[in-house]
């Protein structure tokens, strides 16, 4: 009988485990906000990019920011990027690190692009677009057939805004 009375309260301990441990494989401690994120025309799933510091709120040395899924085709599941994934198209490939820092390139693209910590002390990632620096603000991806593992491509629209002229831009990119 005490067997059935324990078996809530374990649940519950259960649940409040599970609740802290994220599927995506990210460290809840740190603090994060979402820096950019890629769109594609092929679904609604969008892949997002978060800054990781450290509670001093420097950068995550070995990994300065946080890549994965929201499967909206799937009821908003959190998924991290299949290793393909990382290493052919939307993971990062680092330049270099700093405290405060980082360059960094697309597995699958070859702007440079830094993620720096800014007067209000929020991380944002610049890149150059029409001679100026600009922040990202997202990316759309526009697929036009091709298969899983080669897609075809046929434009990449990078949008940014710059301080410079207070100004909204998309610059396309034609692979």
């Amino acid at each position: 009988m005490n067997y059935f009375r324990r078996k809530p309260v374990t649940i519950l301990i259960l649940i409040l485990i599970v609740q802290t441990i994220d599927v995506a494989g990210r460290n809840k401690t740190s603090k994060k906000e979402v820096l950019f994120k890629i769109e594609r025309s092929r679904d609604a799933d969008e892949i997002y990019y978060e800054v990781r510091v450290t509670e001093d709120g420097h950068l995550d040395q070995k990994n300065p920011i946080d890549i994965y899924w929201i499967r909206h085709t799937k009821n908003g599941a959190v998924e991290p990027l299949t290793r393909i994934q990382r290493k052919l198209s939307y993971g990062l490939n680092f330049l270099d690190i700093t405290n405060d820092q980082a360059h960094f390139r697309f597995a699958a693209f070859s702007k440079v692009m830094t993620l720096q910590k800014t007067a209000d002390g929020r991380y944002h990632v610049f890149t150059r677009v029409n001679g100026q620096n600009a922040e990202v603000e997202r990316i759309f991806i526009q697929f036009d057939g091709g298969s899983f593992l080669l897609p075809k491509i046929s434009r990449v629209e990078l949008h940014v805004f710059s301080a410079e002229t207070n100004k909204h831009y998309a610059e396309l990119i034609h692979p």
